[in-house]
């Protein structure tokens, strides 16, 4: 038996020579090449990150300098990471706020320079369409407009190459999103305030819906990046709204009244004062109804069309012009105009014989009511993108609470001093774009509590006595939440309703019966929850369970802002101009 162990072991050592002769310089090669790819895999990661970390250094000192308004030093800053860094996001980036300060100083031919560089150059698509956005604003600025239709052209293509390639690698769009804490994070091609399908349009004929806004001297580049960003997304297949399920009625909602007003072509909010609604329209109308019978107590017009409004107390009511003229009417009187000389999309906050102003570009501003004179602004360090969408101000006791970016905070109303700042949600994605977090309008108190909504990154509520934060949610969403002492509601991009407990934000429930019908931000009215959509329809659901109680039509365009409550009477304002009251059993 040892012998023949002896001669298998032979056979089988000589089968393994015969084998290595063979094959022995292919497996060497082989492990030669294998191990020299991941050596050199290792150093190109590491010579990126190195190249990272180098080039964040050097975005820091540009980011200073931006701050600081020195544009030689900026240039100078920028010029070094686009020579040694010229593939890094950190240039990207710096580009665009190089350019922006350029342009701020006057120095459009340096920003146009800056700007061309980022499009030619930019490793990210979306990168080189801001720059051709912001560039062909540049150019619309020096009248060239043939250059700037070039512009805009290459953008476009851009975007159409973008979603055809995304069509292709995903075979087609998706009909939602997978649950994992960011539902609808991006919005689809149809949303608004209540018809996201009409962005694109709207920013194209300069209305100031909602978009994207630099500075005050990039408001035209804004309205073109949304025009282009959301145009992305009408290239391709919008998701059909879900069909509507048959109803039967499960409560009584009478109309009490309705009136016909000049079409709202921008972000309105009604003004709600002890039995008073105070709206604003499209021809320069400001007008204070009684929220019982729709009787009209009094009727102004600021001469102009309005980008933002409307404020009131009771007895003062501002609105702000898209020229930036800040407006303020006693009964109907014009008291006085004052010219901000920034963008405005929020409505004033009017408290205390005060009115108060959120800039698109976040700075906060302070008027006396009685005669205009300026009481005291607040400018914060900027980010080179900011939410061109109502933000959020309110009066808390005796503290203004102001959305700054993706964090509420409580200033002190007679001087802007900051008193507390909670961060509500996380800024997330691989661009500024994406990155963006801002607050948005409308917000809902409940006793101490504020909730809101960071743009397409959270919902939460902050206790605004103490300052902290008493919970946050990830999830997307575009516009607004409403809030009652047990929920806290809102719809998604893709239109799913969540309603979280106020307590604790668990969720209590989520209804997908809506999806893709464009919801605006909703009202809780007693023992339902009300979305408007972009076809007028009010849809009335159980608050406890989500459950269809009952739809009411209006006049079939989209509902423009929040429904309101003033007593017993909920008014609702289409993009028409419709003014509809309704009074539940």
């Amino acid at each position: 038996m040892a012998t023949h162990l002896d001669l298998e072991e032979q056979e089988q050592l000589d089968q393994l020579k015969h084998f290595w002769k063979q094959y022995g310089n292919l497996i060497t090669w082989v492990l030669i090449l294998v191990l020299g790819a991941f050596a050199a895999w290792n150093a190109w990661n590491w010579w990126q990150r190195d190249q990272a970390v180098k080039a964040g250094a050097m975005f820091d000192e540009l980011d200073k300098a931006a701050q600081a308004g020195d544009v030689e030093r900026t240039a100078r800053v920028f010029a070094d990471l686009k020579d040694r860094y010229p593939r890094t996001a950190f240039t990207q980036q710096g580009g665009l706020l190089a350019a922006k300060l350029q342009f701020e100083k006057g120095q459009a031919d340096a920003a146009r320079a800056t700007l061309t560089w980022v499009g030619e150059h930019a490793v990210e698509s979306e990168y080189q369409t801001l720059a051709h956005l912001r560039l062909a604003g540049v150019l619309m600025d020096q009248k060239k407009y043939d250059e700037a239709s070039k512009e805009l052209d290459r953008s476009a293509r851009r975007c159409a190459a973008r979603a055809e390639q995304e069509r292709r690698s995903q075979g087609g769009v998706p009909e939602g999103l997978e649950r994992d804490g960011c539902e609808g994070r991006i919005s689809p091609s149809h949303r608004s305030q209540a018809d996201r399908a009409r962005r694109c349009t709207r920013c194209r004929q300069g209305e100031d819906r909602g978009g994207i806004e630099m500075s005050r001297a990039w408001s035209l580049t804004a309205a073109l990046t949304v025009a282009a960003l959301t145009g992305c997304a009408l290239t391709a297949d919008k998701p059909k709204p879900k069909p509507l399920e048959e109803l039967t009625p499960q409560i009584a909602v009478h109309s009490v009244w309705n009136q016909k007003v000049d079409g709202v072509p921008f972000p309105l909010s009604v003004a709600v004062t002890p039995g008073v609604f105070t709206i604003a329209s499209g021809d320069g109308s400001v007008l204070a109804l009684q929220a019982d019978t729709g009787r009209e107590l009094w009727r102004g017009n600021v001469g102009a069309k309005i980008s933002a409004g409307v404020g009131s107390d009771g007895r003062f009511a501002s609105v702000v012009t898209r020229d930036g003229d800040l407006v303020t009417f006693e009964a109907g009187r014009l008291m006085w105009r004052k010219p901000l000389g920034l963008r405005v999309v929020t409505a004033p906050l009017v408290a205390g014989e005060r009115v108060f102003v959120l800039g698109v570009d976040r700075t906060v501003h302070a008027f006396d009511a009685l005669d205009g004179s300026k009481l005291w602004s607040v400018a914060r360090p900027g980010d080179p993108l900011t939410l061109a969408q109502a933000g959020v101000i309110a009066a808390f006791k005796d503290t203004l609470l102001v959305g700054q970016g993706a964090r509420l905070a409580g200033l002190d109303p007679l001087n802007g001093s900051i008193r507390w700042e909670v961060t509500v949600g996380s800024p997330r994605g691989t661009n500024e774009v994406e990155r963006l977090a801002d607050l948005v309008a409308p917000a809902g108190r409940v006793g101490d509590e504020v909730c809101v909504r960071s743009f397409q990154a959270a919902v939460g509520c902050v206790n605004a006595e103490k300052g902290t934060l008493a919970w946050t949610k990830n999830v997307g969403g575009t516009d607004g939440v409403a809030a009652d002492d047990q929920f806290v509601f809102g719809a998604d991009a893709t239109d799913r309703i969540t309603a979280w407990k106020t307590a604790s934000g668990d969720v209590a429930w989520s209804s997908e019966k809506l999806l893709y019908r464009g919801l605006g931000a909703p009202l809780s009215i007693g023992k339902a929850v009300v979305f408007g959509d972009s076809e007028g329809t009010l849809h009335f659901m159980s608050r406890d369970k989500g459950d269809a109680l009952l739809r009411l039509s209006t006049d079939g365009s989209a509902i423009s802002a929040a429904p309101v409550l003033s007593g017993a009477t909920m008014l609702v304002v289409t993009r028409n101009g419709g003014l509809y009251a309704f009074r539940p059993e």
